[in-house]
């Protein structure tokens, strides 16, 4: 058997393991394990996050600590990434529960003990933590089961936040440590059970799996990049709880808008989120400077509602990448979510820059944001410039219909001839095993709409895998592709089990 047809038939057999989510039999796994176990998880995790810097002495405390949580957590992503194999072991993944456990465990002792800010270290130990040690599983789940589980988180860390913030401290501390111990809990019987999920690779197949979209990094870093405006949050001239509610109201909205938004179009919504960012970050940065405080409160409010809900967004794009393409969760979620918060850091110290400088110079801040529409903009742009086309890889006009059901409706050698080509060309422009399944599907005239209802996945990631079927053919158009397959030259020796020794001396 060829390479392709190995490939082939392990694209063919993984194609057939439905996600978690898709039978009613799943309904039980996903309330507890999703929602109660990692939803939970993740939750606690960012009300920790928030309450240890809100209750960090002075601006200057909180900013240091800010600061210093996006590195812990970035670097521990990069660990990840880098150690993917360990983490993927039995010993890695004890470690992983133990990080849940003592992350929890610390950061409500220093909470508890009021010493400020903290604790917001250790939850983000439990945070990546988390993420990991159910990275498998997250990577298994149908794709809007995906996003109704982090539109949850959100909303879930957000609201909470609104209604914790007037409590006295104790009142604050229950809840929390209450939600916290049944989230661990629920996460040790998950760790106990002996899970089947999908056949992930380790980091070397990972890698190889993953798909090259230079655009990518750009994305990742701009989201991060504008998330770092929640350093602006303390500087806009508000103190007290307006700050707090502002900031679990955009979070919260965030998560109930992400619910509503994936009712509609989801290109619509997608694309257009992503693409209005720089937009987005200009139309209000712009004004911070002349509104009053009240006003600027609401105007980044606005915006970081727009952040979190593109987060979501870009979260379950990076999963779903991660579950189609079989590529190790952990690998990928190291990978992309290092450069995310990479991007977030250079957010934090440039508005923090210019929050501290604005004691001393006028238009310190007014700088900072400027620097900061600037910077948006240019890697919009290289996001926007190197992302893929749209229109020619979702449709199919009637005529390339009409020849993909010729080709499909050939019958003896001139059959055996094509299959032969397609073959050969997936071999020799190494198409992945999920991308030679993608290409079969296109030259039998199939749409995207067909490819995301047969692979559970949505119409960007359909159109990023055609995308790159066309990239690497260097084709621009179905009948291109078509046209590549069709012509084709087979080496002699591919050539015998098609045309008989008589044909061939001819």
């Amino acid at each position: 058997m060829s390479v392709s047809q190995i490939a082939g038939a392990e694209g063919s057999e993984l194609s057939e393991r439905k996600p978690i989510g898709t039978n009613e039999g799943d309904f039980e796994t996903v309330v507890v394990d999703g929602f109660l176990g990692f939803g939970l998880s993740m939750g606690c995790s960012i009300l920790l996050i928030f309450f240890s810097l809100y209750g960090a002495l002075g601006y200057e405390a909180a900013s240091v600590m800010l600061v210093s949580s996006v590195i812990i957590i970035g670097v521990l992503l990069f660990l990840g990434w880098i150690f993917c194999d360990a983490m993927n072991s039995k010993g890695g993944n004890t470690m992983l529960l133990v990080g849940v456990v003592l992350g929890f465990a610390l950061s409500l002792a220093v909470m508890a003990l009021d010493l400020g800010g903290v604790g917001a270290l250790f939850a983000g130990v439990a945070l990546v933590s988390t993420l990991f040690l159910y990275g498998k599983f997250l990577g298994s789940l149908e794709r809007r089961i995906l996003m109704v589980l982090f539109s949850a988180v959100f909303a879930f860390a957000g609201f909470t936040v609104i209604m914790l913030v007037p409590l006295s401290h104790w009142f604050r501390f229950a809840p929390i440590a209450g939600a916290a111990l049944l989230a661990v809990m629920v996460t040790v019987l998950f760790f106990r059970k002996k899970n089947e999920y999908n056949a992930f690779g380790d980091a070397a197949e990972s890698k190889i799996r993953s798909i090259k979209v230079k655009g990518n990094n750009h994305s990742l870093i701009l989201l991060g990049f504008m998330m770092g405006a929640i350093a602006l949050i303390p500087g806009v001239g508000v103190q007290g709880e307006h700050l707090a509610l502002a900031f679990g109201g955009s979070m919260g909205v965030a998560g109930i808008l992400s619910l509503l938004l994936g009712q509609i179009d989801e290109r619509l919504y997608k694309e257009s989120m992503l693409k209005s960012c720089a937009l987005v970050t200009a139309a209000c940065f712009l004004f911070i400077p002349v509104l009053p405080s009240a006003a600027r409160l609401v105007l980044v409010s606005v915006f970081l509602c727009h952040v979190w809900l593109n987060v979501i967004i870009l979260v379950n794009a990076v999963i779903e990448t991660s579950r189609f393409n079989l590529i190790n969760p952990i690998w990928l979620l190291g990978y992309q979510g290092g450069v995310f918060f990479a991007g977030c850091l250079f957010g934090c110290f440039l508005y923090l820059v210019g929050a501290f400088m604005q004691l001393q110079y006028e238009h310190a801040l007014y700088t900072a944001l400027m620097v900061g529409v600037i910077a948006s903009s240019y890697m919009q742009i290289q996001a926007n410039y190197q992302a893929y086309p749209f229109e020619p890889v979702i449709e199919a006009t009637p005529e390339e219909q009409a020849l993909s059901q010729e080709i499909t409706e050939r019958s003896g050698q001139r059959k055996t001839l094509y299959q032969k080509k397609r073959q050969y060309a997936c071999e020799l422009y190494a198409l992945s095993p999920r991308e030679r399944e993608i290409l079969t599907t296109l030259l039998k005239g199939r749409d995207a709409k067909y490819i995301m209802d047969t692979f559970y996945i949505s119409q960007s990631t359909a159109k990023t895998h055609i995308y790159n079927i066309y990239r690497k053919f260097d084709v621009h158009s179905r009948q291109e592709l078509l046209d590549f397959i069709e012509d084709i030259e087979l080496p002699p020796e591919e050539l015998l089990d098609v045309i008989p020794d008589e044909d061939m001396d001819d």
